[in-house]
């Protein structure tokens, strides 16, 4: 929350672009190794590249993250994600968005599998005879 509130000052654009942009964040700073929200959406719904999750309060999108490689499976909304990345851009109005850059090994508390390959029996039966 702290990022939020110096993020939504006067000086958030100048704040972001000296300590966010093109660093990988959280990166240990206060103690914190990830940042954990709630999955609002995802872009495809099968195999994502893009995740939209609420860090705020759970319902509010405001942050998204594009993946390096597509995730596998799909999952809900409201599943708590775990992250680290690297921020890309900042929209502060009219409604705020964090944008990171984030390796898909990065991601953490992801559900989906892919469903395993369906099975052909293709042994070809001998007539006796």
């Amino acid at each position: 929350m702290n990022l939020k509130t110096a993020l939504t000052a006067p000086d958030g654009q100048q704040y972001f672009d000296a300590n966010m942009k093109g660093a990988e964040v959280p990166g240990g700073a206060g103690g914190v190794q990830t940042f954990k929200g709630k999955l609002i959406s995802s872009k495809p719904t099968l195999h994502p590249k893009q995740l939209v999750l609420s860090i705020s309060d759970g319902t509010t999108p405001d942050v998204t993250l594009n993946l390096d490689a597509a995730l596998p499976g799909k999952a809900d909304p409201g599943v708590e994600i775990e992250f680290a990345g690297v921020p890309s851009a900042f929209v502060k109005d009219p409604s705020f968005m964090v944008t990171f850059d984030v390796e898909k090994k990065k991601v953490v508390g992801w559900p989906g599998k892919d469903a395993p390959a369906p099975r052909h029996h293709s042994a070809a039966k001998k007539k006796s005879g």
